[in-house]
């Protein structure tokens, strides 16, 4: 099964459920967004997407899971902090996996 075509119940998450669903804290999701920005690169591609009308940042879920397949899961990591990160992210995808799996079975 390809983890990148997970199903989300939601076609957006508010920013905080999404730091809760990917188990990843807020300010190592601003990191990430600052880090995108100092690229030169657009907060939609990692699927930041603001709403008019709701206060919370909202985010595509399915995004997301892309983005930080590719650019935080696939890239090897240099300093101590850097592989705990990813074990935690690779972790959580394997919950969301798991999930998947029995929600088929069901």
């Amino acid at each position: 099964m390809n983890v990148l075509n997970y199903k989300f119940d939601k076609p957006y998450l508010p920013q905080q459920e999404l730091e809760h669903v990917f188990s990843v804290s807020n300010a190592t999701l601003k990191r990430y967004m600052a880090e995108w920005v100092a690229q030169g690169k657009d907060l939609i591609e990692m699927g930041h997407m603001p709403i008019k009308g709701i206060k919370q940042t909202c985010w595509n879920p399915n995004l997301f899971l892309n983005w930080i397949i590719t650019n935080k899961c696939s890239k090897p990591a240099i300093y101590d902090y850097e592989k705990y990160e990813q074990d935690k992210i690779i972790n959580q995808v394997n919950k969301l996996t798991i999930i998947e799996k029995e929600q088929l079975n069901a």
